[in-house]
């Protein structure tokens, strides 16, 4: 029998025990990465919209000057709040692909003991949609550097040109 093809009633009580420990060992290992998103991507909101506060704050100081710099500046700002907006969906995304990969995981589990599931389907059980979900959290995440990098760009271009 190939060392991937394992069942659980094949295995003897002591290694059944040890492989049970392991696996509980990989389902803690992905709640924690969960619960590590969650935090993360709630932070992230946080830090995302205080500075699109502090951009809103500073704009309004500058409107005493130059008109055209005045609506110029909201190319830039708005490149950085749609750039947050699309951080905070990739977030939210990946939040749910961790989510669902836990669950996943805990399923494997409960069937590698229960039904007769392989060590190597347990290893690589993924939920449905757990990857339409991540090449979208992919998407935003690209979408969302890009327009910042934009923003960094025209924001760059704005100041050697007006100061």
């Amino acid at each position: 029998m190939n060392d991937s093809e394992i069942r659980f009633k094949d295995l003897s009580p002591g290694d059944a025990e040890q492989w049970l420990r392991k696996l509980l060992e990989m389902v803690v290992v992905r709640r924690g990465t969960m619960y590590r998103f969650i935090g993360e991507s709630v932070r992230t909101l946080l830090f995302a919209n205080a500075g699109g506060v502090a951009m809103i704050i500073s704009f309004i100081r500058v409107t005493g000057g130059d008109e055209k710099f005045h609506w110029l500046s909201l190319i830039p700002l708005m490149l950085f709040i749609v750039g947050a907006l699309c951080s905070s969906a990739t977030l939210i995304l990946v939040t749910s692909v961790t989510v669902k990969e836990a669950h996943g995981m805990e399923t494997a589990l409960h069937d590698f003991v229960s039904k007769d599931l392989s060590r190597k389907d347990v290893m690589f059980q993924i939920e449905d949609k757990t990857q339409t979900l991540a090449n979208f959290a992919a998407g935003f995440g690209v979408i969302s550097a890009a327009l910042f990098t934009l923003g960094c760009l025209f924001g760059l271009a704005q100041l050697i040109v007006f100061f």
